[in-house]
């Protein structure tokens, strides 16, 4: 939550250090240490000069010490060109399919059979500039492939990142463009986070997600952050420019924000927001509070001549989280257990409209009357959570178990995992997914499935994934076979660069 960045304050000792280091090579008539950092890191940059105030007095120079620290600060953040990134994935994902009512071996030969080809190559890029210590230009795009048509690009290349940061004196911080934005501190959940395009996704919590296009100023004031978001993201007036304050403060341990957002034609409702992180014996906790002013979801109910989709535009709801991190390590054994609780108000109080119409809901999403978003998180009270053993007893094993659950219908995900590192660069997984609930819950929209997974991570840069998902339903109070898939992930190509 906190933002590291702050105005160094050199000692007298260590410039002092600093200064025979750099500067008395040249008093001697020898070439200057390089102290810029593309020389340091292999760049053919040229040498540091030592600032204007310098004064030669024989083997030590004697140099002003806000020049030295600028100075230095200058070499670190300037660099020469731009830099060049990114990541490349291809992937190909075949499955094949068996479905009965119920399914079994005497009837498997006969069994409605499908199959389909998944492939998927895509790419990340960025670029990163520098020109000046007091500006920045940063950009990343999204591109993959199969395309929607030929030719179509839809859905297929996103902007990710396109900013500007420029500084004022190292006392004013001014980002504008489309930028990742986090502001909650949970990890699973995180109603806070209320400016960034894209949810959590609590099996793949440390993804990237989308941030929105906005002007950021950044002031901090001693070990506290102030900041001011204007956000244009999907605004066709100046009018419906949202606003969004934050305070950062530390008191003792504790690392406290306070926020608010707020757009003028409430297509997206105002908030007051609190977050806060703590240490507590070995723990590390992590709260969010959320009070916002109606909900932006279409609710699904109940009508005279079937389902209706209502809104809630003048009610108050809350939401909170808490969480708790733990972290130990033992010689070469790790044991990590991260835990999240949310209750969440905008969800429903009985979901069951869901579990008992899903043939409706389908239709209404068909429809497009409700979309994605107002199915996500639709229940009150979620846990997330993840326990893992890394090299258990200083063995080639490890452990690691994932939660997440809907409390409110009773739906979730189940995933033990054991690996075992065969060499350096080789690892194989074997993990058991389990989804449960009724059908047309959150977590197992079409009935239980049980999916025993092999997979084999070579070398980091390719990897080969077999699943063999089991499909069950409920039928006369007992789960009655119905699904067979075989499922295979082939990874053939992954790297940063």
């Amino acid at each position: 939550m906190r933002d590291t960045r702050r105005d160094s304050t050199a000692r007298p000792a260590w410039l002092l250090l600093l200064a025979l280091a750099v500067l008395a090579p040249a008093a001697a008539e020898q070439p200057a240490i390089v102290t810029d950092e593309e020389a340091l890191f292999g760049g053919a940059e040229p040498a540091a000069q030592a600032p204007p105030s310098a004064k030669s007095g024989g083997l030590v120079t004697v140099v002003d010490e806000a020049d030295l620290a600028k100075n230095i600060d200058k070499n670190l953040l300037v660099g020469k060109g731009a830099e060049i990134g990114g990541e490349y994935n291809f992937e190909l994902k075949p499955a094949w399919t068996w479905q009965g009512s119920p399914l079994g071996p005497e009837n498997l030969g006969s069994a409605a059979y499908s199959s389909a080809l998944d492939p998927l190559l895509e790419t990340k890029l960025h670029f990163d500039s520098r020109p000046d210590e007091n500006f920045r230009v940063f950009g990343k795009v999204w591109a993959s492939y199969p395309f929607a048509a030929p030719g179509d690009w839809s859905g297929s290349f996103k902007l990710l990142e396109l900013f500007a940061d420029y500084n004022f004196d190292r006392a004013v911080f001014l980002r504008a463009g489309k930028q990742t934005v986090k502001w909650g501190v949970g990890y699973f959940y995180s109603p806070a986070d209320v400016l960034s395009l894209a949810a959590i996704d609590a099996e793949k919590p440390e993804d990237e997600r989308e941030g929105p296009v906005a002007l950021k100023l950044h002031v901090p004031v001693g070990l506290d952050n102030y900041y001011l978001y204007l956000i244009s993201q999907n605004v066709s007036t100046p009018e419906a420019v949202a606003l969004a304050p934050k305070a950062e403060l530390l008191i003792g341990k504790l690392e406290l924000a306070l926020a608010a957002y707020y757009r003028p034609d409430l297509a997206t409702r105002p908030r007051a927001i609190l977050m806060a992180t703590f240490p507590f014996f070995d723990l590390d906790l992590f709260t969010e509070s959320v009070l916002a002013y109606g909900s932006e979801r279409g609710y699904v109910e109940k009508g005279p001549a079937g389902l209706l989709v209502s809104t809630r535009k003048d009610e108050l709801f809350f939401q909170g989280s808490l969480g708790l991190r733990y972290q130990r390590m033992d010689g070469l054994q790790g044991l990590s257990l991260i835990a999240q609780y949310l209750f969440n108000g905008l969800g429903y109080q009985n979901p069951s409209v869901f579990v008992d119409n899903p043939q409706a809901v389908q239709l209404l999403l068909a429809q497009k009357r409700i979309g994605p978003a107002d199915l996500a998180l639709r229940g009150m009270h979620y846990l997330s959570a993840r326990f893992s053993i890394d090299r258990y007893r200083e063995s080639d094993f490890g452990f690691s178990l994932f939660l997440m659950a809907n409390f409110s219908d009773g739906s979730g995900r189940l995933v033990p995992e054991l690996n075992y590192g065969t060499a350096k660069n080789v690892t194989v997984r074997f993990k058991l997914p389990v989804n449960y609930g009724d059908p047309g819950s959150e977590y197992s929209p079409s009935g239980a499935i049980i999916a025993p997974t092999l997979r084999f991570d070579l070398y980091e840069r390719a990897s080969a994934e077999l699943g063999l998902p089991l499909g069950f339903a409920k039928a006369g109070g007992w789960y009655e076979w119905r699904t067979l898939g075989l499922a295979m992930d082939l990874v053939l190509g992954y790297g940063k660069f």
